[in-house]
């Protein structure tokens, strides 16, 4: 026994003394002065009532449509703000523990809650519209047009949703690998097709009519919300970059996807590209610019 100790006692000082020799570390690269070629000015700041809420990777954000901008907090509230000036419009107390949104569109804002509750409010008033609940946590803001809202849950559903009633359309499912980053993409609307990203890699264009899978490129990793709009531009954070009507997967995560949406039928581009860029740029907005 006290042969053994005595073995394990010295090859742990060989080991140490090995270590301490060992002069070829690399050194830390030496930080450069940045110059600011950008200086950007506070308008204005404003806040929900979230004091308390622990801190979790959620899907909650900012939305902007029109004059307006939209946020929604742990703790239920919704809050719409006047996008010049940052005055509060309305306050709405929902009570539940949002998780995911706000979208805002087509005459409503929704939100999504940890238990599956969605929500849609006035975008005027803030009042309560209508609220379902679905079977999986809400991690991202859903797409929203004037015929559908798109959603998806934490349980590889996406979700079609009736603007009017709160109603299920159709909806259609991936299957989540057992090992999986918290978060999910949020779906993206153009035309006659929703688009999303789902946690086994697989990314479909689904037909707004039916749910049925128009097409499907054959990736095998992970993607994490994509964003889309003519208006808006997201950096690769989560691994996808969206620029105006192309949609763009950074190749630091997976093969990269540059995808024209044209009509029914049209012609589809794939080709890799090389990622570029920083991975932390904000919300940019031809109006002004909003972070969160």
């Amino acid at each position: 026994m006290r042969s053994s100790r005595r073995w394990l006692v010295a090859c742990a000082v060989l080991v140490i003394a090995a270590c301490s020799k060992d002069k070829d570390v690399d050194q830390p690269a030496k930080l450069t002065d940045i110059s600011a070629t950008l200086k950007p000015e506070r308008v204005w700041s404003a806040s929900v009532a979230d004091k308390g809420a622990k801190p979790l990777r959620l899907g909650l954000g900012l939305s902007v449509d029109g004059n307006r901008v939209y946020a929604a907090g742990r703790k239920g509230e919704v809050a719409a703000f006047d996008l010049q000036s940052g005055r509060a419009l309305w306050r709405t107390k929902t009570k539940l523990a949002l998780s995911g949104g706000p979208g805002s569109s087509a005459g409503m804002v929704v939100v999504g809650s940890t238990f599956g509750d969605l929500v849609a409010l006035n975008p005027q008033s803030g009042a309560i519209l209508w609220k379902i609940r679905l079977n999986g946590e809400v991690l991202s803001a859903p797409a929203i047009s004037e015929r559908l809202i798109a959603i998806r849950t934490v349980d590889g559903k996406l979700h079609a949703i009736d603007p009017k009633d709160g109603k299920e359309l159709w909806s259609t499912e991936q299957q989540v690998p057992r090992l999986s980053l918290r978060g999910t993409a949020s779906p993206v609307l153009t035309g006659e097709f929703v688009l999303c990203g789902f946690d086994n890699g697989k990314v479909e264009a689904v037909n707004v009519s039916d749910g049925s899978v128009a097409w499907k490129p054959p990736f095998r990793r992970r993607m994490v919300r994509p964003s889309w709009s003519a208006w808006t531009m997201w950096t690769p954070l989560f691994g996808c970059q969206v620029l105006t009507s192309l949609l763009l997967v950074s190749k630091a995560v997976f093969p990269c996807l540059l995808w024209t949406p044209g009509k029914p039928g049209g012609r589809m581009m794939r080709r890799a590209i090389e990622p570029s860029g920083s991975m932390t740029t904000p919300f940019i907005s031809r109006l002004p610019t909003v972070t969160s």
